[in-house]
């Protein structure tokens, strides 16, 4: 793919319109000194947490403790039912047995062919061999995993047939499938979320001078203890490629002279530090980066108008099955999304992948678009928000119409019914390895 058409952002030149999906509207809120305008959600916990999502998660944790060889554990809602999928082994009679004490008639148990750890290694071994298959004129996009225990590669080349039999020996036998996957096309989008003060919330709209480019904010955190907003390195990328030295976050403009440069990566401008993808062959990156700016423990909710937000008290775990919300600046609030596969590579050109959680309504409408890129994805738990991570990028081939914000100017927006976040767990692994940072949730 190479191009990144397929995430939510808005990059917009005078020549050709990039569209990496982040969705951002236009509020008309007032500006607020020393804060946002708007007012608290209330009664918003129980329309949004399913009523026995709790109880589901606490019991998929204890399966993930006590069973063998186990792929993946997820949860069934509507059934609910918890699902576990493990490889047989010795252990797994008695693992079962215990489960099926401590919670009668509510789990179910599925074969699988191989463990978390050796969907792994797949993983990891064709994500290796990206540069050489992308000299071979094959386009690896996806290398998602399944609860059977195999890897699913999507990619497009001139010959499918004979770019399986190079991609299929890269695996044991039996642990890959395989979908062809074309070209995307994507457009731009318009607008975005209004705060006109400090602190900034998840879900706010960012933009720059010449509004090429728009995305939204993310989760608030706090790096080491120290607040800072977080969005999507792929959005700041284009700043510097296109050498913007301003940035617009809400209503209000930062002054470079502000931010801290980034070191040893040769950019300049208003981030303090960014970890985009392709840095190196298959690099688990994060494609985030940190903003020098001040995050308020909130997350705006609603409407892209909407001045409602809820507040953000720490970060939500990630099993199959969870619902999950996100706010964008163009599509505002989604909720009962879905989480449907976790731990999966997207990957974009020879050298670079980044791992994402895929997730979808059940409903089959929109869960994310353009200029949503960067905002928030997070869990409800009464009238508050746990962090679950960044809107990142939508799945090809599940386009859809948009809510709210239909176009950007005069160019049409594009929403995705499935959609991949970069998780909490993720971002602090990431960070920490890169700078040793502690990041936290900004509550």
């Amino acid at each position: 793919m190479g191009t990144r058409l397929r995430r939510l952002s808005f990059i917009v030149s005078s020549a050709i319109a990039v569209a990496f999906a982040v969705i951002a509207m236009t509020p008309s809120l007032a500006p607020a000194a020393g804060g946002p305008a708007g007012t608290p959600a209330t009664g918003v916990g129980t329309s949004k947490v399913p009523p026995n999502q709790d109880r589901l998660l606490a019991l998929a944790d204890r399966a993930r403790s006590v069973m063998p060889k186990f792929t993946e554990v997820a949860i069934d809602l509507k059934a609910n039912k918890v699902d576990v999928y493990s490889v047989p082994c010795a252990g797994s009679t008695i693992a079962k047995a215990l489960l099926g004490l401590l919670a009668p008639h509510t789990y179910r148990f599925h074969a699988s062919i191989a463990t978390k750890a050796e969907m792994d290694a797949a993983q990891q071994a064709v994500a290796a061999q990206l540069p050489s298959l992308a000299k071979r004129g094959i386009r690896v996009s996806e290398i998602d995993r399944t609860l059977s225990g195999k890897i699913d590669v999507g990619f497009s080349s001139a010959n499918d047939k004979t770019a399986w039999a190079s991609i299929s020996r890269l695996v044991p036998a039996g642990r890959a499938t395989w979908h062809h996957q074309a070209p995307h096309r994507s457009t731009q989008l318009a607008w975005y979320r209004y705060q006109d003060a400090a602190a900034w919330y998840g879900g706010d709209g960012l933009t720059n001078s010449g509004l090429t480019v728009a995305c939204s904010s993310s989760v608030p955190i706090k790096v080491n203890g120290t607040s800072y907003v977080l969005t999507a390195a792929h959005c700041g990328s284009t700043l510097y490629n296109n050498m913007i030295k301003t940035y617009k976050i809400g209503g209000s403009w930062q002054d470079p002279a502000n931010w801290l440069r980034t070191s040893g990566s040769g950019y300049e401008g208003p981030v303090a530090w960014s970890d985009p993808m392709g840095q190196q062959p298959y690099s688990a990156t994060s494609d985030t980066e940190i903003i020098n700016a001040r995050s308020g423990g909130y997350v705006f909710t609603g409407s892209p108008f909407s001045t409602t937000y809820v507040h953000q008290v720490g970060i939500g775990g990630e099993t199959i099955g969870k619902s999950v919300c996100t706010s964008g600046a163009f599509s505002g609030e989604i909720c009962n999304i879905l989480i449907s596969s976790i731990g999966n590579f997207y990957c974009e050109g020879a050298n670079t992948c980044v791992t994402v959680t895929w997730g979808q309504r059940s409903d089959g409408t929109a869960a994310a678009g353009h200029g949503d890129s960067g905002g928030p994805v997070y869990s409800y738990s009464g009238s508050n928000v746990y962090a679950q991570g960044m809107i990142d990028v939508g799945y090809p081939g599940t386009e859809t119409t948009c809510p709210n914000y239909s176009y950007w100017g005069d160019s049409p927006r594009v929403c995705y019914k499935k959609m991949g976040w970069i998780s909490m767990a993720t971002i602090q692994a990431r960070w920490s390895s890169l700078r040793g940072f502690t990041i936290t949730a900004n509550s």
